[in-house]
């Protein structure tokens, strides 16, 4: 420098010299800054999908849940059907021996008065009466019990019936 504030061409001072790498780090840091907002972008719709995917699954294993509810009361239900079926088919094939059980008292019965009957045409009288009493009256005996069996397999079967019916509305 000269007095006077001047300055010679030879003396300025050298002008700075700039790095090449700092226009290289900046595009870096604006490419790792666009890169970290687009993973950013990208984490936060990957969490979203996660989050959905998460309440699809929950709301899938509550329905499963169900489903398998409704599975074991449906095969409970029919097991129970099964069951009264199985009670109106028995009490019908009691009904149905209460009356084949009174349909052969009844044959035997009319067998003996037929016996008595020709004993009696026969003029054996006391005979005839003997044979109703020791053979007849038992098994009039047996008839009375078998009416009211049959009596007895009707009501049950009525009330078979009902439960059924009851199970079936259910």
């Amino acid at each position: 420098m000269v007095e006077g504030g001047e300055t010679r061409a030879g003396d300025e001072p050298p002008a700075p010299r700039r790095n090449p790498w700092n226009g290289v780090l900046a595009a870096l840091c604006l490419v790792v800054l666009v890169a970290a907002g687009v993973l950013g972008l990208w984490s936060r719709a990957a969490f979203s999908d996660a989050a959905t995917a998460r309440q699809q699954a929950a709301a899938s294993d509550a329905a499963r849940v169900e489903l398998a509810r409704q599975a074991t009361d449906d095969d409970q239900r029919r097991r129970d059907l099964n069951l009264a079926a199985d009670d109106v088919s028995s009490a019908l094939t009691a009904y149905t021996a209460a009356l084949t059980a009174a349909a052969d008292d009844q044959n035997k019965l009319v067998d003996v008065q037929n016996r008595s009957v020709d004993l009696s045409n026969q003029g054996h009288t006391g005979a005839s009466v003997d044979l109703l009493k020791n053979e007849g009256d038992p098994l009039l005996a047996d008839m009375t019990q078998r009416v009211a069996a049959i009596g007895q397999s009707l009501t049950d079967i009525q009330t078979k019936v009902q439960a059924l019916q009851a199970d079936l509305d259910a």
